[in-house]
Order: structure tokens, then sequence, then C-alpha cells
């Protein structure tokens, strides 16, 4: 493409010799500058013998993205905000000028005056648009928060712009908040079609200074997140070159959350309320309102942090790290909840069952001979139920254990062990209680162990990031 601009314009004539800025804009306001027409039609059009029927090869377009800031990412809505400068450069010959009738040099020294963006509707250039962005249309549809560009003497428009990119890009937080994404912007013509612009980017060429695909500007991250590497490239479909096929830029867009918020705010107060719930084993069980207390508290506390988190995030049908955290804790502290339940509820069956037991000692002892009941008197209780026992031929208390049976409901007899000769249950609440101590740290520590082997390993931030602020 420019050693056909370069045929083109040895053989177009004189160019003009503007004096000052006002007149190299008459450039293009001029009659003859068609702005709906793109360069190499246009020109080719002003050549007698360039065949009607053939198409002029496409105007090379360079694109340059700079990345200033990832200012923020919105996880809930899946977008990101990108503060950017964004380069279009390319040539038209007719816009080619002698700047020697200037009357000073250019402020560049390179024979290339600036001119403010307002200016751009004037003249031709390549519309952008990106599918990610709806109403990126440039110039129009981005937040641009400044526009100039740069008209050199050899024909070449050099467009930067500040603009605010917030592009949609599907995103899975399944390892969140250790979690990295890559987010793929596609940047291609719209009013153009692909045989009439080639997309391409830079790659160091002198008539670019020396300019690359993508740059990056000072500390571009944000508090949240980190920048990891912006990488271009050129994707072609349906064509054997760009000349033919649909051309486009692909921006792969990487960063990564940085966990020391959620560390802080969410898993050191998730495990602070796990050891209040273990604490709560070593409250005496017949202090309900504080066992209760402690656990319920925690478990509130557990459930207004979880909420929080799921606030930011889309309705997602997968798992992700930092709830089964939170679910992990939540779990833990109610299982606290039902160990209590589960040990009142055995300290007041083996209330009852004592009470069972006096009850059934006194009916037995009024079932005693006449002699023995009355000996009986002068006895102790242990001593008259071996008497009981040893009169019914029943050797210890068989006889007691089978009459406190008869006096109980079904929770009493189902927990009485049948291999005893006095009445005693087969699991306490003390029994309970100290089980639970022990293994409730060991189950969560195994359970943690689990999740924690989950967490990825975090990604290498790119080298010409660490460098651009050096």
């Amino acid at each position: 493409m420019a050693a056909f601009l370069a045929e083109l314009l040895a053989v177009a004539g004189t160019l003009p010799c503007p004096t000052t800025q006002s007149e190299l804009r008459a450039l293009w306001l001029s009659p003859s500058y068609d702005k709906l027409r793109r360069p190499a039609d246009a020109v080719a059009a002003q050549q007698a013998d360039w065949p009607r029927d053939v198409m002029p090869p496409p105007d090379d377009v360079f694109v340059n993205l700079q990345v200033n800031a990832l200012k923020n990412v919105d996880a809930k809505e899946q977008t990101i905000t990108l503060d950017n400068w964004v380069r279009t450069i390319w040539f038209d010959p007719r816009l080619a000028f002698n700047d020697s009738c200037m009357g000073t040099p250019s402020p560049d020294g390179d024979g290339s005056w600036s001119f403010d963006g307002s200016y751009l509707e004037e003249l031709w250039f390549p519309e952008f648009y990106s599918p990610a962005m709806p109403g990126s249309v440039t110039p129009r549809g981005d937040i641009v928060k400044s526009s100039a560009f740069w008209l050199s003497k050899d024909g070449k428009v050099w467009w930067t712009r500040e603009v605010q990119w917030t592009p949609r890009c599907p995103m899975g937080f399944q390892d969140m908040p250790y979690d990295f994404h890559t987010c793929n912007i596609i940047w291609t013509g719209f009013r153009q079609h692909s045989k009439e612009i080639s997309v391409q980017l830079p790659a160091g060429q002198d008539f670019l200074w020396g300019l690359q695909g993508v740059r990056f500007g000072c500390s571009p991250g944000s508090i949240e997140w980190t920048l990891l590497s912006v990488n271009g490239s050129v994707v072609v479909e349906d064509g054997q070159g760009l000349a033919s096929g649909v051309s486009k830029v692909k921006y792969a867009v990487s960063f990564r959350r940085n966990p020391a918020y959620y560390e802080i705010y969410f898993l050191v107060p998730m495990f602070l309320m796990f050891v209040i719930a273990w604490s709560s084993f070593f409250v005496a069980r017949a202090a309900v309102p504080a066992r209760v207390a402690m656990v319920i508290i925690a478990f509130l506390s557990m459930s207004g942090t979880l909420n929080a988190v799921l606030s930011t995030l889309p309705k997602q049908g997968y798992h992700v790290w930092i709830l089964d955290v939170g679910i992990l804790h939540s779990c833990v502290v109610f299982f606290a909840i039902l160990e209590y339940v589960g040990a009142n509820f055995l300290m007041r069956k083996e209330a009852a069952l004592n009470k069972a037991t006096d009850a059934a000692k006194k009916r037995l002892a009024d079932k005693a001979p006449p002699v023995q009941a009355a000996a009986a008197t002068e006895r102790t209780a242990t001593e008259v139920e071996v008497q009981v026992g040893a009169a019914s031929g029943q050797a210890g208390g068989f006889e007691l254990v089978s009459e406190v049976r008869k006096s109980t409901g079904r929770a009493e007899r189902l927990l009485l062990r049948r291999d005893k000769t006095t009445p005693t249950m087969w699991l306490r609440d003390q029994d309970l209680d100290i089980f639970c101590r022990y293994a409730f740290p060991v189950v969560y520590a195994i359970a943690m162990i689990v999740l924690l082997a989950k967490v990825p390993s975090p990604p290498d931030v790119d080298a010409a990031l660490l460098e651009v602020c050096e």
C-alpha cells in the first residue's frame, strides 16, 4: 500500500504550499476533497489509466493502544473500565503539502502540524467499533476526554484520543479472591469494508517513530486489580490476506484481583467465628443463654459477610472459592448449634432417667418381703437394691433396669445400655461435648487444607509493565 501511494504521489504534480495552518486546513475544505472517499480510491480515480473495474488496494490503518489505567472491574455487570490513549495512523495523499512556505517550522520538527480533534469530522477517517462495547463507533460513541490529530507533509494523519472503554467481558469467579481473567476486545472497521481498510499493528516502523502495537502508562492497575498484560494481534477471517479477508485487531487484556482485602476482612473474621463456635464447647452446658448466643451471633455475622460478597457477583451456577469457604464456616457454626441441641437433649434425658431410676428403686423396695422391707428402713438405698435383686434371683440390678425401662419413654429406652445392671446411658451430654472439642478442629483443618489446595498460583506481571515506570 505504501509503494502504491508513493507511485501515485510521484505523478500527482506540484504539492500545495500553505503559509498558515488555516491555509493547511483549506486542503480538505476545498471542493476537490471528497471526505466520503477513502484515500487510495480517491487518488486512483484521478488517474486516467486506472482500470475502473479494479478496486484499489485497501488503505493501511495502524492502530496503537496505550493502556493508562484499569479503573474498575464490575463483576456483576461483567464489564471492565479502561483509560486509554488510542492512536490511529493512516496516509491520505490528498493532504500532502510542501511545508517550505510555512512561516515557522513545525513544533515537532518533522513537518507535522496539530489540529483539534473536532476538525476530524471534515476529512476522511477510519471508523472503528467493538462488538463488546455497544455504541463504541468512534469518535462519537466512546467517552472521549480529549482528541487531536497531526498532519504531516507526506499526508500522514496521526490521530490521538484519550478515551475510556467499558467493554463487556465474560468472567468466571471460581477462584475468587485469587482469580485472574482475560478480556478479549475486538477492534475492527465500522463504516469501511475490510477490502477498503487493512487494520494493522505498528511494529516499530521508522515512519511511526518506532511505535509498537501496545503501550502502557505508569502504574496502570487499580487498588483492587493488577493489570498483568495487554497483547494485540491481527485476526484475519474468511480470506487469504488482509486485502481480501476481514481484518480485526484483538486485544487480550489480562488482570488479576489483589486478595489482601478479602484475606483481612473476610477470611480472618471467618476464622475468628470458627474459634468462637469451638469455644462454645468449653462453656457449661447448663449456661443455655451463653452457649446459644455465642453460636447464633457467629452464624449471623457470617451470613452478613456472605451476603456482602454475593451482592458483588452475578447469579452464577458454579462454585466460588471464597463462598465455599464461607459456606464451610457457616456449616461449622451450624454444627455447633446442632451439637448443643443434642447435648441439651441428652442432659434432659439423663435427668429424666435419674428421676425414673429413683422411682423404680422405690417401687422395688415396696415389693420386697416384709422382713426385708422392714430391715430396709435401716439400710442404705444401695443395700436395698442389692437385696431386692438377690431376692428375685438376679445378679445385681437387672430387675431395676427392667423396671426403669417400663416407666420411661422411647428416647430414654433407646439411650439405656442393655449390658449394665444399673440404669446408665450409652451416650451422655458430657461425652458429646468432649468428643466435639477434639473432632471439631480436626475436621475443620482437613476441610480448609482441601480448599487451600485449590488456590491457583498467581500469574506474573508482564515485564513491559514492570519496566514502564523505571
